[in-house]
């Protein structure tokens, strides 16, 4: 089970330097990773998880508390497309006022699993293979210029996709057709990227990132999540 990251004062994202009350028990949390400083110090806070690997040269600025990806300069997080029912969440900004993000992605090279995009212009959507359920044009104020934590909560049983924008207390829902996702058989849970589907064509700079296997959380519990990434991250100057 995660819990409440806050670091300490001169401190790294790492194990032994967080404090850890309860989050939402709801699935397993695969993913939960503050980014920052440097690849050593974004790493996945949850036990066993695999190391956060750089593709190409994602940029740490001198701040200290995010990482920008993009295109060909993004982060691995090692994890598989494991569960067909999941929870996404993140804090990010778009890079311009033009062009087109990529914040998480997982595919495989028969464009199964899943991708998370947005844009100035049409906000923000989502899309799992083998079931339309997707939301757009959504929560598009201010995208560039500051930060926003965001929850995407997918239910293959009932193909329900909720969206969360948790910085501006918005919440919409739509339920597609009930034909099952299809995993990812081989594609990682990407961090930026071109994905096969969306060409990235504008960077994306991510502060933290979560993901949730086996569980699509309810607005309460991702509202639970909020207070405590909120915590974290104010303590290294990002307002989400």
């Amino acid at each position: 089970m995660p819990g409440l990251a806050i670091q300490l004062t001169g401190a790294t994202f790492s194990a032994g330097n967080i404090l850890t009350p309860g989050l939402p028990s709801a699935g397993t949390t695969t993913l939960w990773a503050y980014m920052g400083r440097n690849l050593a110090s974004s790493q996945n806070l949850m036990p066993g998880a695999p190391a956060i690997t750089a593709v190409g040269t994602p940029t740490f600025p001198a701040s200290n508390n995010y990482v920008t990806v993009g295109a060909t300069n993004y982060l691995d997080t090692g994890l598989l497309d494991d569960s067909k029912t999941m929870t996404l969440i993140y804090a990010q900004r778009l890079g311009g006022t033009t062009g087109i993000g990529v914040p998480m992605a997982c595919e495989d090279t028969t464009t199964n699993g899943f991708y998370v995009q947005c844009n100035n212009t049409n906000g923000v959507s989502f899309r799992v293979f083998g079931n339309t359920s997707s939301i757009t044009n959504f929560a598009t104020t201010g995208m560039p210029g500051a930060f926003k934590l965001f929850a995407w909560a997918y239910n293959d049983t009932t193909g329900r996709t909720d969206f969360y924008n948790l910085t501006d207390n918005l919440t919409t829902g739509v339920t597609g057709n009930l034909v099952t996702r299809a995993l990812a058989t081989t594609g990682h849970v990407l961090l930026g990227q071109n994905t096969i589907q969306v060409a990235a064509t504008q960077t994306v700079d991510l502060a933290f990132a979560g993901k949730v296997s086996g569980a699509a959380w309810t607005l309460g519990q991702c509202q639970q999540a909020l207070t405590n990434i909120r915590a974290t991250l104010a303590g290294v100057g990002i307002t989400v």
